[in-house]
């Protein structure tokens, strides 16, 4: 029997320091001393101060481009309304798409300014040519994987899967609660591992993939949603490994949340260089 999301968010959060204190030492002992509040917005943030960061891209998909697709008639549609050389897909361009909201050192302004940011507010806007997202990175270090600050370390990726309409919205509220207890987390990372983890990055976007699909219901399409995990440099990734992301893994096995491709770890340096081979 599937338990509902907001009853499962609380058991956890009130259950997670008895989880952790007997969590095996082998497995995650970083988070031995780890507690967290019941009332997320009671959370201390370390002195730390963190950054917001919008992500808003309006680039049209490609698909498979057949007068057939009812997904790319209705892409051409938009092409033809916009009439934008520049809404094509630039997955070159991606980084050119964040905007600086604010940095903060008060836990509660930053709680409520990203509340406004959540998967399910996210997901009533995008369709189609609106990839949104938010991320929420220490002071003074953008969520771009070239920048000097970020070259050396890595993103664990993890990818969810649902459909844009209204069909999935108990599934939506799912991810509210995951991006909300991840920030958790990592706000309450002891030392020496929150040096090591940058910020968290949540984006979605409609996403038919590749293959040609007869979508009947243009209003509950495929929807796609990443959570990333940054980290400083790639000798932590076992560390980060072992406590950050198996915690969340935790929260997602209890939420029942459909995973279309579990947290992997991607390498900075070589998305930057990709990046660079193409502008050359």
């Amino acid at each position: 029997m599937r338990t509902n999301s907001v009853t499962i968010v609380a058991k956890k959060t009130l259950n997670l320091p008895n989880e952790l204190e007997h969590r095996s030492y082998s497995t995650s002992s970083a988070l031995a001393h780890f507690s967290m509040s019941a009332n997320f917005s009671q959370l201390s943030i370390s002195p730390t101060r963190w950054t917001l960061w919008r992500f808003d891209c309006h680039d049209l998909p490609n698909h498979c481009s057949s007068v057939t697709c009812p997904f790319c008639v209705e892409v051409n549609k938009l092409r033809l309304l916009s009439n934008k050389d520049n809404l094509d897909d630039g997955h070159d361009r991606w980084e050119t798409y964040l905007e600086r909201v604010n940095c903060f050192d008060n836990q509660q302004t930053l709680l409520r300014v990203a509340n406004a940011f959540l998967p399910s507010k996210l997901a009533k806007s995008v369709f189609f040519n609106y990839k949104l997202g938010v991320a929420i990175f220490r002071e003074n270090i953008p969520p771009k994987y070239e920048s000097a600050k970020n070259i050396d370390g890595g993103i664990f990726e993890l990818q969810l899967a649902t459909s844009s309409g209204r069909l999935s919205v108990e599934t939506v509220q799912k991810f509210d609660a995951l991006f909300s207890q991840s920030l958790s987390l990592m706000f309450g990372l002891p030392f020496p591992i929150a040096c090591h983890v940058h910020g968290l990055f949540y984006r979605c976007e409609v996403n038919p993939g590749k293959k040609r699909l007869a979508y009947r219901n243009q209003m509950d399409l495929p929807f796609i949603a990443k959570l990333e995990v940054w980290i400083d440099h790639q000798q932590h990734k076992t560390l980060v490994k072992e406590s950050l992301i198996n915690a969340i893994k935790n929260v997602i096995n209890e939420l029942e949340i459909p995973i279309l491709r579990s947290f992997h770890f991607r390498i900075n340096y070589f998305r930057a260089r990709n990046l660079k081979n193409k502008k050359s």
